[in-house]
């Protein structure tokens, strides 16, 4: 009937018609078309006859009439009932909901790109990156104009480290829409992610010009400037935030993490006030309290300091309690597994360059001098505190259980590893801006993913930088981290942390001898040059002069050490925690032979 006319609705369902014009989409896409203008005529806004007109456009090779005619009837899809309880599910946070009710809606109205587009945002509600990004890309060519997918697809391509792939996405976006708020922030979000800080101070800046009462995008453009060592300029910035909103809590926190001798005796009276009288909830009064531990901490007033640091951690751990029996046998169970492993991997094809390097080991022990040494070598590039790995392992709990995850990683299969390794160092490529050999990633806590890290990548090193215990767990209790630390909130929990911690670490570097080294902060304090250069004949670099000048870079830092990374060595962090010590005891009896040692 490639030549007939096209059936009229009256005298049959809505449904015959549009199955009739299915029909014809292979053999005559014009007819077809014709087709879905007669349901339309009757019906102008019908999102089947609509999506049948956009695919009969896309057949006759008309691009730019299908993606109108598929924006046409996304717009359309608020009529269905069952997608507008989707919707309300979403924007309640409950993904899984959101999930099964576009499920149900794509069986009865298979294509429908409005459905698959809530399908997917509820797949990145959920953590299930890779299920997203597909739906995503497949709307976005049919309706390259759906400006909300590829907002979506920004995010899922961020959340899953292809970082690359989202700044293509996201730059067309943000030309045609050069003064959108809400794009301009996810670039910002994006280039902090890619580490280019320089970017995120141009464009915080350009949030600034934008809507110049926001204090949240003066404290951003704060964050931007200390990270690229402007700390006079993030200082100014800050208190032009607190200009517009004298309670903006972040900054007050940022201000005092920053240089906490920098807040005055009015400034010190003002929190202690408004923390009293304010009624202050939540994180806001967390970082009140810890703003002022450090104002205190800075006139030498350690018991004042310490009353608030307490205070802070109290209310933290409240909303973030931490299980350290439940962490101490997850990690217990990891080497249980490890120990089924031959400790010497399969010979593996793996390229020699650039080699991956793991910074590995407490958070405030000395990572970031150590990675700011090492990469003024041509030979090393740093690359920061990359979430790959951390990502790696959300995926595998999503799927498989987080009980399940020693035994997950365990039971990998040499294909499964080979795939894994290289979806790492593409992600690192992705981040590097030299030709250097060998790449340092120095994300901390991944000692708790060794087992996955030493098997994914059989020629990786490791080194385990470790720092005094009373010191280390004493600086972890004093720094106000953001969600993820829970340990560091209680002193026994945070030494039980450690303990784990040290104990993991010790048995994984006995059994893979030769890839995990030790380093102890002091020594590298101490004695840089000869810690440094049997670090280097570890990584088979040469020791370079350079690295003793760490502090002259003007490389970015965005952790909590940007500022004394800056500095020339000192012992200033050593035997840091004596100034506290009257209220230390329950941390030291945590520790036991530990802090003994």
């Amino acid at each position: 009937m490639s030549g007939g006319r096209p059936v009229e609705t009256v005298g049959g369902s809505l449904d015959e018609a549009l199955a009739r014009g299915a029909a014809l989409l292979q053999s005559d896409p014009a007819l077809a078309l014709k087709q879905a203008q007669v349901i339309l005529r009757k019906d102008g806004r019908e999102p089947r006859a609509l999506r049948l007109a956009a695919a009969a456009h896309r057949a006759r090779g008309e691009a730019d009439f299908a993606a109108k005619a598929e924006l046409l009837a996304i717009d359309e899809a608020r009529r269905y009932p069952v997608l507008a309880q989707a919707a309300k599910a979403l924007n309640a946070g409950d993904f899984p909901a959101a999930s099964d009710l576009a499920a149900k809606h794509l069986k009865d109205f298979p294509g429908d790109l409005a459905a698959i587009v809530l399908s997917a945002e509820s797949a990145l509600g959920i953590g299930l990156h890779d299920k997203a990004i597909p739906m995503l890309k497949m709307v976005l060519d049919r309706a390259p104009g759906f400006a909300h997918a590829s907002v979506l697809l920004v995010n899922g391509l961020m959340l899953s480290d292809q970082l690359t792939e989202a700044r293509k996405t996201l730059e067309p976006l943000i030309a045609a829409n050069p003064d959108d708020i809400g794009l301009l922030s996810l670039q910002n979000r994006l280039l902090t992610g890619a580490g280019d800080f320089e970017g995120c101070v141009e464009t915080t800046q350009q949030l600034i010009d934008l809507k110049p009462k926001s204090p949240d995008f003066r404290a951003d453009h704060a964050d931007a400037l200390r990270f690229v060592g402007l700390s006079d300029e993030a200082k100014e910035a800050y208190r032009k935030a607190l200009e517009l909103d004298p309670d903006h809590a972040r900054s007050w926190w940022s201000l005092a993490d920053l240089e906490a001798s920098s807040l005055s005796d009015d400034d010190i009276a003002y929190l202690t006030k408004r923390l009293e009288t304010a009624g202050f909830k939540g994180e806001r009064e967390i970082n009140f309290h810890f703003a002022l531990a450090m104002a205190h901490h800075a006139q030498k007033d350690f018991d004042r300091a310490f009353a608030h640091f307490e205070a802070g951690n109290r209310k933290r751990r409240e909303a973030d309690p931490f299980d350290a029996a439940e962490f101490r046998e997850l990690m217990t169970r990891h080497l249980d597994y490890a120990s089924s492993i031959a400790a010497a991997p399969k010979d593996a094809i793996e390229p020699a360059s650039p080699l991956p390097l793991f910074v590995v080991g407490m958070p405030r022990a000395g990572s970031t001098l150590l990675e700011r040494m090492l990469g003024q070598s041509d030979d090393i590039e740093p690359l920061g505190e990359l979430q790959v790995v951390s990502h790696m392992v959300q995926r595998l709990m999503l799927t498989q259980g987080r009980e399940a995850l020693p035994q997950t990683i365990a039971g990998l299969n040499d294909q499964a590893l080979a795939s894994m390794g290289t979806w790492y160092r593409n992600r690192a490529r992705e981040m590097m801006r030299s030709n250097s050999s060998i790449i340092i990633d120095k994300m901390h806590m991944n000692w708790r993913h060794l087992p996955l890290i030493l098997r994914m990548l059989p020629q990786a090193k490791i080194i385990d930088i470790r720092r005094d215990p009373m010191d280390c767990c004493w600086s972890n209790y004093r720094t106000l981290f953001a969600r993820g630390h829970a340990a560091s909130s209680d002193l026994e929990d945070i030494a039980s942390f450690y303990r784990t911690y040290t104990h993991f670490t010790d048995a994984l570097r006995e059994r893979y001898p030769g890839r995990i080294m030790l380093v102890e902060y002091e020594n590298l304090v101490d004695r840089p040059q000869e810690v440094l250069g049997d670090v280097c004949e570890f990584l088979g670099v040469s020791y370079d002069e350079a690295m003793l000048a760490f502090h002259q870079s003007s490389e970015a830092v965005a952790t909590a050490s940007s500022e004394q990374v800056r500095k020339p060595l000192n012992r200033k962090g050593i035997g840091a925690w004596k100034d506290y010590e009257a209220h230390l005891a329950p941390l030291s009896d945590a520790l036991g032979e530990l802090a003994a040692n």
